[in-house]
C-alpha cells in the first residue's frame, strides 16, 4: 500500500491512457483473451503500448460485432431430451402427430409401413458436424503494415465466429519457425486455455523465413492431430504473394487437409504461384481492399462466411465450384 500511495500519479496516469477500443475486443473473446501467465500478462501490457496493435484493434472492431450474433447449428432426435424443432419422418410413436390418427386404418398401416407418417422431432446439437480449423498466419518481415493488420483480424474474427459456431480452431505463427499452437474450443469447454488475443495483436517474428522447413514442419504436426482427432482439418494460410512452398510438401498437405489460402497482394505485382491450382480455395486481397477502410472490412466478411462454410460452394471440389458458379448457358458449354 505504502507503494501504491507513493505512485500513485503514475498508477493513474497509466490507467487513464489505457485504450478503452482494446478493452471493449478482449471483452468480445472474454475467458479466451487470457493473460493467466506471466508472458500473457506482458503481452496484455504490450498491447496496450503499440501502435501496430491499436491498428489491429480498430480492424477488429469493425468485424467482430458482425458474428457475435452466430449460433450453434442445431440437429434432431428422434429421443425425448430438449425440445421440438420440426417435424420428421422417422420417431417414437409417442411423438406422433396426432393428425396422422385421422387417416383411415388402411392407410394409416400402409402410410405407417412406407415411412410417410409424420413425427415431432426434438432438437440436438450436432456434434459429428464440429469441424477442425487450423490457422496459420505469416509472421515474416514482408506481412508488416496493413497486410499484418489485415491478417490478424481476419484469423480473430474468424476464430470467434467459428468458436460460437462449436467448432475446434487452432492458431499458429510462423516465420522460419513455427510457433506456440494456440486452441481455442467451443463455450462448453472453455475451462481449457483458449486463443490469447494480446498475443495475436502484437505477436512480431524475428527470425527471416524458410518456407520449406516451416510447411515440412507442418505437415507432420497436421498428420499427427489429424489421425488424433480422426478428423480432416482445414488449413487456412494466411500470408503474401511471395510464399514459395515446394510443390510436394502442398501435395503432402492436400492429402491430409482441405488448403484454403489468403493472399495478401503488394501495391506492385499480380500472384503467381505454382501451387495455386493445388489448393482447394484461393481468396486474393488486393491493394484497395487493404487500404481503404469499408472494402477492408467488407473484403474480411466476405472471407469469413466464406470460411465459416455459409457459402456451400466452399466446401466443394475446385471444379464443381466453377461450375456451379456459372450462368446456365455458360455451364452447359462448359
Amino acid at each position: 500500500l505504502t507503494h501504491l500511495a507513493a505512485d500513485r500519479l503514475r498508477i493513474i496516469t497509466g490507467v487513464e491512457q489505457i485504450a478503452l477500443d482494446t478493452l471493449r475486443v478482449l471483452g468480445m473473446f472474454g475467458a479466451e483473451a487470457n493473460a493467466a501467465s506471466a508472458l500473457g500478462m506482458l503481452d496484455l501490457l504490450n498491447v496496450f503500448a503499440s501502435p501496430e496493435a491499436n491498428d489491429g484493434v480498430n480492424f477488429s472492431l469493425d468485424l467482430l460485432p458482425r458474428v457475435l450474433e452466430t449460433k450453434r447449428a442445431s440437429g434432431q432426435q428422434t429421443f425425448s431430451v430438449d425440445g421440438y424443432s420440426g417435424l420428421a419422418r422417422r420417431g417414437t410413436l409417442d411423438s406422433l402427430m396426432l393428425s396422422e390418427l385421422a387417416f383411415d386404418e388402411d392407410l394409416f398401416d400402409q402410410r405407417f409401413m412406407e415411412n410417410e407418417v409424420f413425427y415431432y422431432a426434438r432438437e440436438k446439437q450436432h456434434e459429428e458436424d464440429r469441424r477442425l480449423h487450423y490457422i496459420l498466419c505469416d509472421a515474416t518481415a514482408s506481412m508488416r503494415g496493413q497486410r499484418s493488420v489485415f491478417a490478424r483480424g481476419l484469423a480473430l474474427t474468424l476464430i470467434k465466429k467459428l468458436s460460437l459456431r462449436g467448432e475446434d480452431v487452432y492458431f499458429r505463427f510462423f516465420d522460419s519457425r513455427l510457433y506456440d499452437t494456440q486452441h481455442a474450443r467451443s463455450r462448453h469447454r472453455t475451462q481449457e486455455a483458449g486463443v490469447n488475443v494480446p498475443y495475436v495483436l502484437c505477436f512480431k517474428g524475428e527470425h527471416g523465413r524458410n518456407y520449406a522447413k516451416v510447411f515440412g514442419l507442418l505437415a507432420n504436426d497436421l498428420a499427427r492431430l489429424a489421425k488424433r482427432e480422426r478428423r480432416m482439418p482445414i488449413l487456412y494460410l494466411l500470408t503474401h504473394a511471395e510464399c514459395h512452398v515446394p510443390l510436394d510438401t502442398i501435395e503432402r498437405l492436400r492429402s491430409i487437409a482441405r488448403l484454403y489460402g489468403v493472399f495478401m497482394l503488394p501495391s506492385q505485382g499480380q500472384l503467381d504461384l505454382e501451387y495455386l491450382p493445388r489448393l482447394h480455395t484461393v481468396q486474393v486481397v488486393d491493394e484497395a481492399a487493404l487500404t481503404q477502410r469499408e472494402a477492408r472490412a467488407r473484403r474480411a466478411m466476405d472471407i469469413i462466411d466464406d470460411a465459416a462454410g455459409e457459402d456451400r460452394q466452399s466446401l466443394l471440389p475446385p471444379e464443381r465450384r466453377r461450375r456451379e458458379s456459372l450462368p446456365p448457358g455458360e455451364e452447359a458449354a462448359e
